[in-house]
């Protein structure tokens, strides 16, 4: 016959008590596990840049990962870029990663690349050509170049992709009053922003709308790669940043690294 004891034993309000408290101290150790496991994958993906990792989660978008966490920005705070990368002196450009050497530029792409500018302005190659269904393109630090085979032979066959719009995609800026143009200063009543200074002459000197497309904001202050907070302004194809140590060379106004940002092999 079973014992009286032995029953209340596993019963009682103590052995409840017990069986209760192992079974949030397994939950709690199950969660901190969890918690080292995430924070070990945010680590590395800040470090190595393959936010990508997070996709086997289904985080956050790859885009949109480590704003506030790895690189604050001042007023709204725009996608990751790359932290590893500096502003470019002058004549000096960060290397390709895992992308093409410089030389490695498609004949379709070099004729535009060469006169709109080259290295000063859509930085060095890191992709080879790739076709994508009906699209054909090419990565550069500081551009997207496109082909557009309908328009073979004539001057529109190439043309820089959107990446200003595509870097800034769910941001909003001020929109500032209209203003009637005048000397040094420009209003693009098609966006509803003007340009002006060394902004407007850089945009005027390089290729303007067929390169950099409309401004789609005004100036900001925003802090890039380098630490630094600097004067900005996005672009349709571009964003515009002022580098006032490099004043009076032709690397006081440079093209935002939005190619290396945007880039995922």
């Amino acid at each position: 016959m079973m014992s009286n004891n032995s029953f209340g034993d596993e019963t009682s309000p103590e052995a409840r008590r017990d069986q209760t408290n192992r079974a949030r101290r397994a939950a709690l150790s199950a969660i901190m596990v969890l918690f080292l496991i995430l924070l070990i994958l945010l680590l590395i993906a800040a470090a190595t840049d393959r936010t990508d990792i997070l996709r086997l989660a289904g985080m956050v978008p790859p885009t949109t990962f480590g704003v506030a966490l790895f690189q604050p920005r001042i007023a709204a705070a725009a996608p990751l870029e790359v932290a590893a990368e500096k502003a470019a002196a002058p004549g000096q450009f960060a290397q390709p990663v895992g992308g093409a050497p410089s030389a490695d530029i498609s004949a379709r792409i070099r004729a535009y690349y060469d006169r709109c500018g080259g290295e000063r302005i859509f930085g060095r190659p890191i992709s080879a050509l790739i076709q994508d269904g009906e699209r054909t393109y090419q990565w550069f630090e500081r551009a997207r170049l496109e082909y557009d085979p309908r328009l073979a032979g004539t001057p529109d066959e190439v043309r820089g992709g959107l990446l200003g719009v595509e870097f800034t995609a769910g941001r909003t800026f001020p929109r500032p009053a209209p203003f009637a143009d005048r000397p040094g200063a420009r209003f693009f009543p098609q966006t509803g922003y003007g340009v002006s200074g060394r902004f407007l002459q850089f945009w005027e000197q390089n290729g303007a709308l067929p390169v950099l497309g409309y401004p789609i904001s005004g100036e900001l202050q925003e802090t890039l790669a380098d630490g630094q907070v600097h004067t900005v302004q996005y672009f349709e194809r571009a964003r515009l940043e002022l580098h006032p140590q490099h004043a009076g060379t032709p690397y006081e106004v440079q093209l935002g690294l939005l190619g290396r940002a945007l880039y995922r092999p």
